[in-house]
């Protein structure tokens, strides 16, 4: 109180020094207005019962500001229950169709490379070395691709089943006959694969090594053992192919059902 007196009495002695007598009257009006406000003001205080009730009008604020807050929450939680499980449920079937058109790409992929390179080796490059080298730098030429050959279909075969298996629904992989069969063609063709690639080449390296620094004898039988672990190879790559062709008729089977 005694900062506004003097606030008063600051604005009353700068009027005495203005020299216009319009500004005089409306500020004395002022002063005078505000004056009997505080005077008014200063008859109504009580000094018990004013602060009392502004602590009630501050904590009836306050409980109503909390009231409306709560309310609030309440409602913002209503509605992300509401809307959370429906939207959780929308991305886990987005996610689980992505999933599964990734590894239906990576099926493809590993099966359509593995096709590939199966009919170019089985079919084409042994009769493309046999014109290019001779008999016995032709054969070490092709027992070299044939170890790379190998390694790689295993990969992509290895690559084309865990995609089948992926890409199919357990109830349905177990009631679909089809399914099955289509399953464990690419396994078995994976398992000649892996015949070749663990048993058979490794005696072919062998061989060829025994026929050019062996002695005759142990060359004739070299030799003899070496076409028999060809014949071997050769039928498992033929019945390889077999399977994987039977595989890519059931893809297009698919193709067409799909139209």
């Amino acid at each position: 109180m005694m900062n506004v007196l003097f606030l008063y009495f600051i604005l009353i002695t700068s009027t005495l020094f203005t020299g216009k007598q319009a500004h005089e009257e409306c500020i004395a009006d002022t002063i005078q207005g505000i004056l009997k406000d505080v005077v008014v003001k200063l008859d109504e205080w009580d000094p018990v019962d004013s602060p009392r009730r502004i602590g009630e009008d501050i904590r009836q604020n306050a409980s109503l500001k909390i009231e409306q807050g709560v309310e609030e929450v309440k409602e913002t939680v209503k509605n992300v229950m509401e809307t959370c499980p429906n939207d959780l449920l929308r991305w886990s079937k987005n996610a689980i169709c992505d999933v599964r058109s990734v590894i239906g790409w990576c099926q493809l992929l590993g099966f359509s490379t593995a096709y590939g390179m199966g009919v170019w080796v089985t079919f084409f490059s042994g009769s493309v070395l046999g014109r290019c080298l001779i008999k016995q730098e032709g054969a070490i030429m092709l027992h070299k691709m044939n170890m790379v050959y190998f390694r790689a279909m295993g990969c992509c075969v290895g690559t084309a089943v865990l995609g089948f298996l992926a890409s199919q629904e357990i109830r349905g992989g177990l009631s679909n006959k089809m399914e099955m069969f289509q399953g464990f063609n690419l396994v078995s063709a994976l398992v000649m694969i892996l015949i070749n690639l663990i048993f058979l080449e490794p005696r072919t390296k062998k061989f060829i090594v025994e026929r050019m620094k062996g002695t005759r004898k142990t060359r004739s039988v070299a030799a003899e053992n070496l076409k028999k672990i060809n014949g071997y190879s050769s039928t498992l790559n033929v019945l390889t192919m077999v399977v994987l062709t039977w595989h890519l008729a059931y893809i297009g089977q698919l193709l067409q059902a799909r139209r």
